[in-house]
């Protein structure tokens, strides 16, 4: 079976330039609009290929669909401010917000199709910010970019590039920018999680943790649960060109050492996934309880991002064992936290639950319970299913959070009962 892989965290960077003295392409005449094109397909290459962001040869021709609305509730509105803290402008809660509550409800505000193909994501990122109205330009171009400085009007193309590159989510096939939700800095020890919620087109931010008023709301951009102080760094710095200053990367002398530990058996842990993945042999009773000690240890690290996907993974696993027990406990864990990360009315929630009361209506149910020699017939094999199963990336190819990292990535799709 092929190895699954774990969808990236959205990579971002969060470093303002200086733009005095430059005019923003999106006010130059139409006769400029041919070279702005090509400046920006320029631009785009040379950040695919600095960021390595790109993650998918098979571009979408849709954009994100804007016919549904969601609701915002105005006391989420309440909850938060953006504001300056340090070098560059964080949100801030402005009040105390228990764990489970919505923050932020972002639509996306400039979305284009996911692709490698530089020209393609070239051509649509000047027709998505030309559709925008002159103020939602104007907002565009004030998010923040990462650390260059603009001396000639040759370089805005490269300004708009950077300000999407720089503040760009990926869900599903399609890239966006999120007007609040881009503030909002990673953490490697955040307080709370992105999901993006398909019923709503929406990314929603809830809180995974208490947030004390004027604490400083902090994400994952991606799942650094596995990771030591140093790798953790070492990817910041690739994909930011900065090291990260969040509180957990600030431990020190036996914290630090004690929490590299905690990490660092994560990763070996989540290794056993994998390798379940990919060798009936590896004994699935030692992989659950390998998700237990994962529990465990990222709750002495006081870190509550990202739970569904090891909980996603242990309703898998028991499910193609047919260990009904299991199956339910595990799906009840993943429900418990897609309705803190995402609402309790969230489709992961729905999902899990349903396969909770009725694991056996899963299309993963009994995948690794051989038959007996005699009724075995290789037409009976379902191989796109025991693919598709692999590793518990359980959602389409092209729908994950890379977010996660994971995201989140919201497992619980494939784990939806047949009808």
């Amino acid at each position: 079976m092929a190895k699954t892989k774990l969808a990236p965290r959205p990579t971002k960077t969060r470093q303002r330039s200086s733009r005095k003295g430059s005019t923003p392409w999106y006010k130059t005449s139409s006769a400029t609009s041919a070279l702005v094109l090509a400046g920006i397909v320029a631009a785009i290459a040379i950040l695919l290929v600095f960021t390595g962001r790109s993650s998918s040869s098979k571009p979408s021709s849709q954009y994100v669909k804007r016919d549904k609305a969601p609701v915002v509730p105005a006391k989420a509105h309440r909850l938060w401010k953006r504001t300056a803290v340090g070098p560059h402008k964080g949100v801030i809660a402005t009040e105390n917000i228990s764990a489970g509550t919505l923050i932020i409800l972002d639509t996306p505000f400039v979305s284009i199709p996911k692709t490698d193909n530089a020209t393609l994501a070239g051509q649509s990122l000047l027709e998505a910010v030309d559709r925008l109205s002159k103020t939602a330009k104007e907002d565009f171009f004030n998010l923040p970019v990462t650390d260059f400085d603009l001396k000639t009007n040759d370089d805005a193309a490269l300004f708009a590039a950077n300000i999407f590159e720089a503040n760009a989510l990926t869900y599903g096939n399609t890239n966006a920018v999120y007007k609040n939700a881009c503030y909002v800095k990673h953490s490697c020890n955040p307080n709370v999680d992105f999901l993006f919620r398909d019923d709503l087109n929406a990314l929603v931010v809830h809180a995974v943790k208490d947030i004390p008023k004027g604490s400083e709301i902090f994400a994952p951009y991606w799942d650094s649960s596995p990771m030591t102080r140093a790798e953790r760094q070492a990817h910041h710095h690739d994909t930011r060109g900065t090291p990260c200053t969040c509180s957990q990367c600030a431990l020190t002398g036996d914290a630090l050492k004690e929490s590299d530990t905690r990490r660092n058996k994560i990763a070996q842990l989540r290794q056993l996934i994998y390798a379940w993945a990919e060798d009936s042999a590896v004994y699935w009773k030692s992989v659950l309880d390998g998700i237990e000690q994962v529990y465990e240890l990222l709750e002495a690290e006081d870190y509550k991002a990202d739970l569904g996907w090891w909980a996603g993974n242990g309703f898998q696993v028991a499910a193609a064992h047919e260990s009904e027990e299991d199956a339910t406990k595990w799906a009840l864990e993943a429900a418990q936290y897609y309705a803190v990360a995402g609402g309790a009315d969230a489709p992961q929630v729905k999902a899990f639950l349903a396969v909770a009361q009725n694991p056996q209506a899963s299309r993963v149910w009994g995948l690794r319970v051989p038959k007996p020699e005699d009724e075995v017939d290789e037409e009976d094999i379902d191989f796109e299913a025991l693919n598709e199963a692999d590793g518990f990336d359980i959602i389409p190819e092209g729908d994950e959070e890379t977010v996660t990292d994971s995201a989140p990535a919201p497992a619980a799709e494939e784990a939806v009962a047949e009808d």
